[in-house]
């Protein structure tokens, strides 16, 4: 990439020089407050921080309802205006790029007062240090606090020439897809992956290593056949429920002064830490209530081993004489628990009904060769989706950088392929 010959300071913190050719001009010069009223045959819209400024409709869930407000007050929104909504200090302005319409009057509509290229500002105001900057401007922001135009309006923001926010604008655009491809790609392989090493594991655990051995019905619906010499049983029959034993310790009395401290598990894994503890050694942990037990976005089950501590929101378990401690964890975590989970608002797995819950038991020998088969294996998967992890760390600053670099004038556009 070029850059330019030469730089002018811009007497602003979050940006310190510029091209000296480019201005620097206050928000409130470039962009006015725009008060205008939606009209009534306007499409409702919805401020976001990915896609801009989008129809309420394509959302898939609406926290607002637009149809119980008074569409009346809604402010008018026309192509190339920003919006500043309720969580613009964590992600910058929304642009209004290809829709028009009306949003909510909590939220501020910016329209310029000279000709612009709005893409070139939408990149502008979603920029990292443009954010500190506007972050650090608004005193007292809390959760729930929309920034406001005149938090924005003393901000002083570069003005290249029209043809070079262009220029920059439409190279971004091309860069920036290009980054975006490879990341939905990247993203896609790891989804696989993740599918490749569930179904590796559950294959293992529910039908063994041998492709050849006998089945039979297991009477269990999510396992279906297992090998013939397996047995089924239930929790309660193969795993110690210790539960009597947890403690749940409110937040404010949990010392976390003392040179030693210990985990503090709940139903999602370790939630904190404290000055003592209550379990020393290995147990199966797995949450007792919560919308995990329905989504299962996070491991239902943890190992906690060594010294630690457990609330009430996490069941305890020890696997018996018959069960290899790995090879339990990973068949619990298996468990389709749609007919043990009681409560919709608050879904609950209770002692009783994980007790209830059937299991299959291989001979040990054969547990212990289904654990080492699934670490190899689950090892080599786990390194390839790690590395894709480390990829798209890397492509989303590198993406970052190109925007940052770019708008501020520390590398020269000057041709877009």
């Amino acid at each position: 990439m070029e850059r330019y010959e030469e730089f002018k300071s811009s007497s602003e913190e979050w940006l310190p020089t510029i091209p000296s050719h480019w201005k620097m001009i206050s928000g409130g010069a470039l962009y006015a407050d725009s008060k205008e009223r939606g009209a009534e045959y306007d499409a409702v819209l919805s401020a976001t921080q990915h896609s801009g400024v989008i129809p309420k409709d394509f959302l898939e869930s609406v926290v607002q309802n637009a149809e119980d407000a008074d569409l009346s007050m809604f402010k008018k929104v026309r192509r190339g205006d920003m919006v500043i909504s309720l969580r613009s200090f964590q992600g910058g302005f929304s642009a209004a790029l290809e829709h028009e319409g009306k949003i909510t009057p909590a939220y501020t509509v910016l329209r310029a007062k000279r000709e612009v290229m709005p893409e070139y500002y939408r990149y502008v105001f979603t920029e990292d240090s443009f954010i500190s900057m506007l972050d650090a401007s608004t005193s007292g922001i809390r959760e729930g606090k929309t920034v406001r135009y005149k938090d924005f309006a003393p901000i002083k923001v570069p003005v290249p020439p029209l043809n070079e926010q262009k220029s920059i604008a439409n190279w971004l655009n091309v860069k920036t897809a290009e980054i975006d491809s490879l990341i939905e790609e990247t993203e896609k392989s790891i989804e696989l992956l993740e599918e490749y090493r569930k179904s590796v594991i559950s294959e293992a655990v529910t039908k063994g290593l041998n492709p050849d051995a006998p089945m039979k019905d297991s009477g269990i619906e999510w396992i279906g056949e297992i090998p013939a010499h397996w047995k089924v049983s239930k929790v309660k029959y193969e795993l110690t429920n210790h539960d009597n034993l947890r403690m749940p310790v409110e937040a404010s009395l949990r010392n976390q002064s003392a040179e030693v401290l210990y985990p503090y598990y709940g139903a999602s894994g370790i939630v904190d830490y404290i000055d003592d503890y209550i379990f020393d050694g290995r147990r199966i942990l797995i949450g007792e209530d919560g919308a995990n037990l329905v989504l299962r976005n996070l491991p239902l089950v943890y190992v906690a081993d060594g010294k630690y501590w457990v609330n009430n929101h996490a069941h305890i378990l020890e696997p018996g004489k018959h069960l290899d401690f790995d090879y339990a964890a990973l068949q619990l975590e298996l468990i389709d628990l749609t007919d043990y989970i009681t409560g919709s608002a608050q879904p609950k797995l209770s002692q009783a009904n994980l007790g209830s819950i059937p299991i299959v038991i291989p001979p040990l020998d054969e547990q212990g060769s289904i654990v080492r088969s699934i670490a190899d294996k689950s090892g080599i998967l786990g390194r390839a989706i790690e590395s894709r992890k480390e990829l798209l760390e890397k492509l989303g600053q590198y993406r970052k950088s190109l925007i940052s670099e770019t708008v501020t004038g520390k590398i020269k556009v000057t041709e877009v392929k």
